[in-house]
């Protein structure tokens, strides 16, 4: 073996062998949790996206897309108001609507908008008109009072064309 793969006790077949290691874990399942499991995490964030779904569709808004994923990004909700698509982020959260809403930067902005239009991209009939909303669903609030709507957040350029 050459002798620079060896440095400060560390062998390229030591690294090799933990890696399949970890790999073999984690096709077996044997991880930490089941295959297939939701963490905590994920279940208030799948509560907060059927509550938010079902608002939006009682304001009259229709499902396209649910979790739609592209490259690294996904979008929660892709839903139509009449002629229009509405991208919608939708935060979970205890407390302050506001918190949630700031809690959507620049960097998670920049995805959002690279992955709404990857998803514009594949439509055969391209819409007019897009939109950006945020959805905070406050868990501690039961019903519509804790569900708040922020609608036309500024993700697109003023001249984006869909």
């Amino acid at each position: 073996m050459p002798q620079d793969w060896t440095k400060s006790g560390f062998t390229m077949i030591g690294h090799l062998q933990s890696l399949f290691s970890r790999i073999r874990r984690r096709v077996s399942g044997g991880g930490s949790k089941p295959a297939g499991a939701r963490t905590e995490a994920q279940r208030l964030g799948d509560e907060g996206e059927s509550r938010a779904l079902e608002a939006l569709r009682n304001r009259g808004l229709r499902l396209l897309a649910r979790n739609w994923r592209a490259d690294r990004g996904e979008l929660d909700l892709i839903m139509r108001e009449g002629g229009i698509v509405v991208f919608v982020e939708v935060r979970t959260h205890h407390g302050s609507p506001v918190k949630a809403y700031a809690s959507v930067g620049r960097k998670k902005r920049r995805v959002l908008r690279r992955t709404a239009k990857a998803y514009l991209r594949q439509l055969r009939d391209r819409p007019r008109t897009v939109r950006f909303d945020i959805v905070a669903v406050d868990l501690d609030t039961p019903g519509r009072d804790g569900v708040h709507h922020f609608r036309e957040i500024p993700l697109f350029g003023k001249h984006f064309v869909p």
